[in-house]
């Protein structure tokens, strides 16, 4: 198929173009790709056999574009490609030359890239929307299920299991001061359902090369009993970051998580649970470089490593967790609010950035 045309269409098909200066109002306007099609069509190279009036008459009202160019001449990869770039349409960034960071608005506003500005490499792993750095807690069990396992009330800013979304209910970005602020009404990780008794809000901020996160909880549903391990919150990062190290004792030490069992394969006892005398936590590849996080007054953690298939990368299933953890209840009318710090570099370059906020 050859394209070598498309017709674009403004609202002066129905309205006269001297009317426009005459409102302030926003014009819709029609985009027609015609697709599978030569330039056979009269008004373009033409052809006697191709006799197209009402083609004809559509540019005569409308604007014509000769000098169109498409992604790619065959119809199914270009579909495709077009596809592709609206689904990243739904992503939104701030980088200020040190760090970048993004989140994805059709999860809630989660935030699903971290990496360097130069690399542009993403050290978060976004395997599923349980991945994503994001808000979630834990009340009593409520009869849901969870791909066969007996579930709990468990909002979520991003969305559930089976990927039907959170509802975004506003954001704003502010590229020149590096600043995204978002208000969400959380899904039920396990059923299909918005949580409508919990707003989640975040403000997201980059200060060189460390990027402040706000996050802000209010519940107005009923009382919980049961105190739970909240996540304060859940980082999963690329599996190629295996190296996990913290605070025992006030000194910085080298920890070995333990590694889920998974597809059949058996696990490897590790580090479960411990505490950070310092609150902040590092996983660093063989290279001696990865991410650092930071949630003031949470020493508690938990953490694992994932095996997955062995594929590494933002997308793949092997993942390396660690989750700052703060023990309490969900009761009708609780607020919480609390600040996360996120940095890149080597050992050295987090821990003297993380010092340098106290």
């Amino acid at each position: 198929m050859k394209w070598s045309a498309f017709l674009l269409f403004a609202a002066s098909v129905f309205l006269p173009h001297s009317q426009w200066a005459k409102t302030d109002e926003k014009l819709n306007l029609i985009q027609i790709i015609c697709g599978d099609l030569n330039d056979y069509a009269e008004g373009f190279d033409g052809h006697p056999n191709a006799i197209t009036p009402n083609l004809v008459r559509l540019p005569k009202r409308g604007v014509r574009f000769t000098q169109a160019h498409c992604n790619i001449p065959i119809c199914g990869p270009d579909t495709l490609l077009c596809a592709e770039q609206k689904a990243k349409s739904k992503w939104s960034y701030l980088d200020n030359g040190r760090v970048r960071i993004g989140v994805d608005r059709s999860r809630g506003a989660c935030i699903g890239f971290f990496g360097e500005s130069q690399s542009k490499r993403n050290l978060l792993n976004v395997y599923d929307a349980g991945r994503y750095l994001q808000q979630s807690y834990y009340g009593d069990k409520d009869g849901t299920n969870w791909n066969g396992k007996p579930w709990r009330y468990n909002p979520i800013q991003g969305g559930n299991w089976q990927n039907k979304p959170a509802r975004l209910d506003s954001f704003q970005l502010e590229a020149g001061d590096f600043q995204i602020e978002s208000t969400t009404t959380p899904h039920h990780w396990a059923a299909n359902r918005l949580c409508e008794d919990m707003v989640m809000k975040q403000k997201i901020r980059l200060d060189g090369h460390v990027a402040i996160l706000d996050f802000n909880m209010k519940y107005d549903g009923d009382d919980h009993q049961e105190a739970r391990h909240q996540e304060m919150p859940a980082l999963f990062v690329d599996g190629a970051l295996k190296r996990f190290f913290y605070w025992k004792d006030d000194k910085l030490v080298e920890g070995a998580p333990r590694i889920l069992g998974e597809n059949g394969k058996a696990g490897k006892k590790g580090l479960g649970t411990g505490r950070s005398s310092k609150a902040w936590f590092a996983y660093l590849s063989e290279h001696g470089k990865g991410i650092g996080i930071y949630t003031p007054g949470t020493p508690d953690f938990t953490c694992y490593r994932a095996a997955g298939n062995g594929s590494t990368g933002p997308e793949g299933s092997a993942c390396s967790y660690v989750a700052p953890i703060r023990t309490f209840t969900l009761k009708k009318g609780l607020t919480l609010e609390y600040r996360v710090h996120l940095t890149l570099g080597t050992l050295q370059d987090i821990q003297s950035r993380f010092e340098a906020l106290d």
